[in-house]
């Protein structure tokens, strides 16, 4: 609860910058003015976990930053328990949350913490391509919003945000699956992603690898059901370490 009344309080100060600016531009699209705050302060918490690392004062902010997107994108605000979760998650704990809890908007408190490192790719992993696809389509506002960049990767393509119309565009082959893998945070299914790994062990050339950037971190939602229920046969990805004989 500590964590959560702290979180509040940090919204309510970026809630009054967002008021202030309104009242200096009464003109001004409130939504544009959303996301330029929101955008300032992703900028100033990316030097500063860059700086500092994980330290409390930036989960702090980067929660209150997701609290106000969310709110803007969707109307919603997160619960204490989203936000407690939210932290673990993404501090790398497992959280057990159940169906209508928000999980998915949940993730993405720790998905956007870690994006905020600027150390590679960050993960949002499913159970299966819909979910990717559908997870994506109702966080990708919000990532907009805070100025991090997002897609959705699946076996024969890729689903985009266009922030400009608020819509989904969907596009296949290999040039889609290589512009979303560029996006700061990517939601995939794990059958989808194992293969793109094992096609980019497999690729002869830099230029025919899916992924251009280091996987840094990954969220697995319904990680019993990946780790256990799923796991009934191994995927083994392996490297040549030296010259082969």
């Amino acid at each position: 609860l500590t964590h959560a009344r702290s979180v509040l309080a940090r919204a309510a100060e970026l809630d009054a910058v967002i008021k202030r600016r309104l009242a200096q531009h009464p003109a001004a699209d409130r939504a544009q003015i959303v996301r330029q705050v929101l955008q300032e302060e992703t900028a100033r918490l990316l030097a500063q976990a860059q700086r500092d690392g994980l330290t409390g004062a930036v989960i702090r902010d980067a929660s209150a930053a997701a609290f106000v997107a969310t709110r803007q994108d969707s109307g919603r605000s997160l619960y204490d328990e989203q936000l407690f979760g939210g932290r673990a998650m993404g501090l790398g704990l497992i959280v057990q949350m159940l169906t209508g809890e928000g999980k998915t908007i949940t993730a993405t408190l720790p998905l956007y913490l870690r994006a905020l490192m600027g150390k590679g790719m960050v993960v949002q992993m499913t159970t299966a391509d819909h979910y990717a696809k559908e997870n994506f389509k109702e966080t990708a506002g919000v990532f907009a919003l805070l100025g991090v960049t997002s897609a959705a990767v699946t076996k024969e393509g890729a689903r985009f945000y266009d922030a400009a119309t608020g819509e989904a565009r969907d596009a296949e082959g290999d040039g889609a699956k290589r512009e979303a893998y560029a996006a700061q945070v990517v939601y995939v299914s794990v059958s989808a992603h194992a293969f793109d790994i094992l096609h980019d062990l497999l690729a002869l050339t830099d230029d025919e690898r899916l992924m251009r950037q280091r996987r840094y971190f990954a969220n697995v939602d319904e990680i019993d059901n990946i780790t256990m229920e799923q796991a009934l046969s191994e995927f083994i990805h392996a490297v040549m370490t030296g010259e082969a004989t």
